[in-house]
């Protein structure tokens, strides 16, 4: 059975100090009841079989366990996938298509291709050929209240029909 192990605990001697540390624990048996004023801390299992001296080693983990990853391709696991009709290499086509400065190109990424795509954030928007850096295109996009530069290559544009 996984039952949660009780500790007991005990105020620091420092004055001042409301923190509560785990006592020291000698063996299982002796923390099945607290003595006197002292209050059981109930930890899960799967954190930590036996408790040091320092609660700090404690919440680091329960820190750990809820941490939130921030990579480059986070919250995009729609926004970064295929449809099944659009599934396998991309036309080549969509590689040697050209766009002239001042023109108006869509933003659409293709999934099946990952170098030279812009940040998904600005997966649908609508900017302006600005200039040609080799082969990729530098695109003003607005962003909110600002124009950012967004750098892609062609295979992730398509030019806007009026």
């Amino acid at each position: 059975m996984n039952r949660p192990i009780p500790v007991p605990l005990r105020r620091t001697s420092r004055p001042y100090s409301n923190r509560i540390e785990p006592a020291k624990l000698t063996g299982l048996n002796s923390v099945s009841k607290p003595l006197g004023n002292e209050r059981p801390l109930i930890i899960p299992h799967h954190i930590h079989p036996i408790i040091n001296d320092n609660i700090d080693v404690i919440n680091q983990e329960i820190l750990k366990m809820s941490s939130k990853s921030a990579g480059e391709r986070r919250c995009t696991r729609y926004k970064l996938k295929n449809s099944i009709r659009e599934r396998g290499t991309s036309a080549p086509s969509r590689a040697i298509q050209e766009f002239e400065d001042g023109q108006m190109v869509h933003i659409d990424i293709d999934a099946s291709l990952q170098k030279g795509h812009p940040n998904p954030k600005f997966q649908g928007s609508t900017g302006k050929v600005v200039g040609q850096r080799g082969r990729a295109y530098v695109l003003s996009v607005r962003d909110g209240k600002s124009m950012k530069e967004v750098i892609s290559l062609p295979q992730h544009l398509k030019p806007q029909k009026y």
